[in-house]
């Protein structure tokens, strides 16, 4: 096996060949011997595999960030791809999560026909369980009614062994019982807070997964909030120059943390 760059920060590829088909295990060890990922862990046929896998060291951890995908003999492969089909045809129950080929119904031929082929246990993972059909209308400030996605028809198809990306989503993007299909998401995590006491003092920031929303957004100077609170300090580090009006009031600090949550000037993802 060839890691490269190695040693690595944030990022490494790594390269097999398998002379015969076999199960192949990859995982990731800290210098303690813990475990802190499992990259591989399936039955592969024998070829010339890379694995694209972003690792980042964050807060003492490691995080997986893409090694659904990879690549093997220079073709992109994935054990699963994202689907979303035009009606109701996979009868899983409201709140399960779960189902299998045999969960589609008499309406779905062409994709039930086209899985079964494989021969091999196929996942079916319904991407939000509690979605509804009907949850789909949403009316406005204005009165308007406007058409939401129905995530109810949302569903992560996995395989227990790896495909071919360009040639599964080729053949399931055809079918008439769907609306699109996709490969799995790719996350990457390359921001870490500069803020002393980020890691251990703010838990509230993990609660409501911050770190995911930073990679979207890290906010824009045009909007502005409106904090009701006791008391603060308008000239405090954290919100320079950032109070436009109103009174910060002298009541106390939880105010000036509040604001500093919501309108921080440092860099803090």
């Amino acid at each position: 096996m060839l890691i490269y760059p190695n040693p690595f920060n944030k990022e490494t590829n790594l390269t097999f060949t398998l002379i015969e088909d076999n199960f192949i295990n990859i995982s990731i060890y800290n210098i303690l011997g813990e475990k802190v990922i499992t990259l591989l862990n399936n039955f592969m046929k024998a070829g010339n595999y890379q694995i694209m896998s972003i690792l980042l060291i964050f807060g003492g951890s490691f995080f997986k960030v893409g090694a659904q995908v990879f690549i093997a003999d220079n073709h992109i492969m994935s054990y699963e791809v994202i689907v979303k089909f035009k009606k109701q045809i996979v009868n899983i129950p409201l709140g399960e999560k779960y189902g299998s080929v045999e969960s589609f119904t008499g309406m779905a031929s062409e994709i039930k026909n086209y899985l079964s082929q494989f021969n091999e246990t196929i996942i079916l993972e319904k991407i939000i369980p509690h979605a509804k059909p009907n949850d789909t209308l949403w009316i406005n400030s204005k009165g308007e009614t406007k058409k939401l996605n129905d995530w109810s028809q949302v569903f992560i198809i996995k395989f227990e062994y790896p495909k071919n990306l360009e040639e599964v989503i080729h053949r399931i993007k055809k079918m008439t019982e769907v609306e699109y299909v996709e490969a799995p998401v790719q996350l990457k995590y390359d921001e870490t807070p500069n803020d002393l006491h980020y890691s251990g003092n703010q838990w509230y920031l993990t609660k409501i997964q911050a770190e995911n929303a930073w990679n979207i957004s890290k906010g824009n100077s045009a909007i502005r909030i409106a904090i009701v609170e006791g008391g603060g300090v308008s000239d405090h580090n954290d919100v320079n120059n950032k109070f436009i009006s109103g009174e910060a009031g002298s009541n106390g600090d939880h105010g000036i943390k509040v604001a500093g949550v919501a309108a921080l000037i440092f860099t803090c993802g």
